[in-house]
Parts: structure tokens; C-alpha cells; sequence
């Protein structure tokens, strides 16, 4: 299976699960404590610098106000927002390209992420 698919798949079981909770909110008056989905791990909130910026920024999107984790320059972020810079650099992935105190630009497998909400965990 391709690593998009992978992506997708786990974006649609999150945002299933969600649906499902929801729906049993409205026709019972409490949310239903049990799910089909798998339990989604601490591990998988880690961004791999590997994977491509695509990937990255989905992952940052399925975690949403509980935020992605990103291990940069020895520290540790919280990611809540980010998205794709296509750029073509000779940079390790995990390199930051570029810093600010509200942005930072990392550089991935494939082009870049610019990281837009982060705070320091």
C-alpha cells in the first residue's frame, strides 16, 4: 500500500470516528465510549522528517487542537498549523532552512514545511 493511502486512511478513521461519537451524542444524549477504529498512538503524533511535506501537513491536520510533535534542533513543538513549500534543497531532512519567532521552515523528504502555530512543549 502507498504511503498516501496510508495517509488518507488514517485521516478518514479519525474524522469516522468523530462522525460516529457524534452521531451517538445526538440519538442518545451521551457520547459512546467504545469504537471499531484503532486506537491512535502517543508515537504516531511524531513527524518523521523523512516523509514528504504532503504527509507532514496532513499529519499536522489530523491532529488538529491536540497538535503534532516535532523534534527540531534537539527541542520539542507542539505543531497546530503548517503547510507545503515546494522547494528543492540539498538540506538532511529535519534541517531548519529558515527562523522566526512566529514561523519555521524545516525541510522534509520532499519539499518543506512551514511551521505557522507552534509553541514549545
Amino acid at each position: 500500500m502507498h504511503q498516501r493511502s496510508l495517509d488518507c486512511t488514517f485521516v478518514v478513521s479519525l474524522l469516522q470516528i468523530e462522525w460516529y461519537r457524534t452521531q451517538c451524542t445526538i440519538l442518545h444524549g451521551q457520547p459512546v465510549e467504545g469504537s471499531y477504529a484503532p486506537m491512535v498512538t502517543e508515537a504516531e503524533r511524531n513527524l518523521d522528517w523523512n516523509r514528504s511535506a504532503v504527509q507532514l501537513r496532513n499529519q499536522v491536520r489530523a491532529w488538529g487542537s491536540q497538535e503534532a510533535l516535532a523534534r527540531i534542533d534537539g527541542k520539542v513543538y507542539l505543531v497546530r498549523r503548517a503547510r507545503v513549500v515546494p522547494i528543492s534543497s540539498p538540506a538532511q531532512p529535519g534541517t531548519v532552512l529558515e527562523r522566526s519567532d512566529e514561523r519555521l521552515l524545516v525541510q522534509a523528504g520532499q519539499d518543506a514545511l512551514l511551521i505557522e502555530d507552534f509553541r514549545e512543549a
